[in-house]
Protein backbone atom coordinates (compact mmCIF):
# COMPACT_ATOMS: atom_id res chain seq x y z
CA UNK A 1 0.00 0.00 0.00
CA UNK A 2 2.34 2.51 0.70
CA UNK A 3 4.15 1.85 -2.48
CA UNK A 4 1.07 3.02 -4.27
CA UNK A 5 0.77 5.75 -1.84
CA UNK A 6 4.18 6.82 -3.49
CA UNK A 7 3.65 5.98 -6.41
CA UNK A 8 0.72 8.98 -6.25
CA UNK A 9 3.03 11.04 -4.52
CA UNK A 10 5.64 11.05 -7.90
CA UNK A 11 2.76 11.59 -10.52
CA UNK A 12 0.78 14.56 -8.83
CA UNK A 13 5.07 16.14 -8.16
CA UNK A 14 5.12 15.23 -11.68
CA UNK A 15 1.92 16.91 -12.91
CA UNK A 16 2.18 19.61 -10.36
CA UNK A 17 5.44 20.48 -12.36
CA UNK A 18 3.71 20.56 -15.80
CA UNK A 19 0.87 22.50 -14.12
CA UNK A 20 3.60 25.17 -12.74
CA UNK A 21 4.95 24.91 -16.45
CA UNK A 22 1.60 25.61 -18.11
CA UNK A 23 0.29 28.15 -16.13
CA UNK A 24 3.99 30.97 -16.96
CA UNK A 25 1.52 31.57 -19.95
CA UNK A 26 -0.78 32.95 -17.58
CA UNK A 27 2.00 35.05 -15.81
CA UNK A 28 3.39 36.15 -18.93
CA UNK A 29 0.41 37.96 -20.60
CA UNK A 30 -0.58 39.31 -17.02
CA UNK A 31 -3.66 37.45 -15.91
CA UNK A 32 -1.90 36.05 -13.29
CA UNK A 33 0.39 37.29 -10.93
CA UNK A 34 3.51 35.29 -10.92
CA UNK A 35 4.11 35.41 -6.85
CA UNK A 36 0.35 33.40 -7.28
CA UNK A 37 2.30 30.60 -8.70
CA UNK A 38 4.50 30.04 -5.37
CA UNK A 39 1.14 27.52 -4.15
CA UNK A 40 -0.12 24.42 -5.56
CA UNK A 41 -2.31 25.08 -8.37
CA UNK A 42 -4.23 22.30 -7.07
CA UNK A 43 -5.13 20.88 -3.81
CA UNK A 44 -6.28 17.71 -2.75
CA UNK A 45 -8.79 16.31 -0.07
CA UNK A 46 -11.77 16.23 1.45
CA UNK A 47 -11.45 19.13 3.72
CA UNK A 48 -9.29 21.24 1.06
CA UNK A 49 -12.05 20.59 -1.59
CA UNK A 50 -15.02 20.69 0.76
CA UNK A 51 -16.32 23.99 -0.77
CA UNK A 52 -16.39 22.34 -4.46
CA UNK A 53 -17.89 18.29 -2.84
CA UNK A 54 -20.97 20.01 -0.99
CA UNK A 55 -21.80 22.32 -4.57
CA UNK A 56 -21.58 19.32 -6.48
CA UNK A 57 -23.74 17.31 -4.40
CA UNK A 58 -26.31 20.01 -4.16
CA UNK A 59 -25.93 20.38 -7.73
CA UNK A 60 -26.82 16.48 -8.14
CA UNK A 61 -29.24 16.60 -6.13
CA UNK A 62 -31.40 19.96 -7.84
CA UNK A 63 -30.60 17.90 -11.07
CA UNK A 64 -32.41 14.84 -10.26
CA UNK A 65 -29.49 12.71 -10.22
CA UNK A 66 -29.65 11.81 -6.23
CA UNK A 67 -32.99 11.82 -4.50
CA UNK A 68 -31.76 14.20 -1.48
CA UNK A 69 -28.38 15.94 -0.67
CA UNK A 70 -25.75 13.75 0.50
CA UNK A 71 -23.55 14.76 3.12
CA UNK A 72 -20.03 14.00 2.60
CA UNK A 73 -19.56 12.24 5.68
CA UNK A 74 -21.58 9.58 3.70
CA UNK A 75 -19.83 9.34 0.85
CA UNK A 76 -16.11 9.34 1.91
CA UNK A 77 -14.63 7.18 4.24
CA UNK A 78 -14.34 9.01 8.04
CA UNK A 79 -10.46 8.32 8.03
CA UNK A 80 -10.28 10.71 4.88
CA UNK A 81 -12.38 13.68 6.25
CA UNK A 82 -10.06 14.89 8.67
CA UNK A 83 -7.35 15.73 6.10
Amino acid sequence: MLNLLKAFERANEIAERERMKHAQYHVATGLIAADGLKTVLVRHGVKTNRLVLETAAQYSQEQGLTPRRLKLEELFAASVMGE
